[in-house]
């Protein structure tokens, strides 16, 4: 098993979370990690990465996953209110990663993702993710995500790879008066291109 890191994050200052019209809500104590989605493993590989446990907040994750997994993860619910207050908390709390693809695909596509996290930080720091295997994917989009790292662990050599990207200029943010749509699309389109990968045509406008 290896893993492969490209890049290194970088510890910016205290930011602030502002409503729409930038009224102070809160202070950020966390960087904001937008990743690709590859594996269920993904989370855990990332923690790797960064050398300490970080909270993961994923859709692509059931009950199960969440009791027998190393680090906390948390589920996205499709309600965007309930996750926006989650994930404000979890931010106050520290680092946060956060995988916006609907599931985890092994084709050479970054899916269509929620623009909800451009509103909660302009200290953003874009994350691609991706897996090398010989024979099985470690990956399911419609199955029994609990046995994706069995399979992926099956393989004879199976390589993780993590890219830490430069992070997102404050200028490019909703801080900036950007829209979280225009803002969601332009990292989607940042993570494929890092990747080599397609980017779905289906972004959110």
């Amino acid at each position: 098993m290896q893993v492969m890191i490209k890049g290194r994050p970088s510890a910016g200052p205290l930011q602030l979370i502002l409503d729409k019209n930038n009224n102070k809500l809160a202070a950020v104590a966390g960087v904001l990690f937008i990743c690709s989605h590859r594996t269920l493993l993904d989370p855990i590989f990332f923690s790797v990465a960064l050398g300490c446990c970080i909270t993961a907040v994923t859709y692509s994750i059931s009950q199960f996953s969440e009791m027998v997994s190393p680090i906390k993860t948390v589920a996205l619910t499709h309600n965007k209110e309930q996750d926006a207050t989650n994930i404000h908390k979890l931010l106050a709390e520290g680092d946060l990663a956060i995988c916006l693809e609907g599931t985890t695909c092994c084709e050479k596509f970054v899916l269509c993702f929620s623009s909800l996290f451009a509103e909660f930080t302009d200290q953003i720091i874009p994350v691609a993710m991706n897996n090398r295997n010989s024979i099985f994917h470690g990956t399911t989009g419609t199955g029994c995500k609990c046995m994706d790292p069995f399979f992926f662990f099956m393989n004879p050599r199976p390589v993780h790879e993590i890219s830490f990207l430069t992070p997102l200029p404050r200028g490019l943010t909703c801080a900036a008066g950007k829209l979280p749509n225009d803002f969601a699309n332009y990292t989607h389109r940042n993570l494929a291109a890092t990747l080599g990968f397609h980017s779905q045509n289906l972004e959110q406008r």
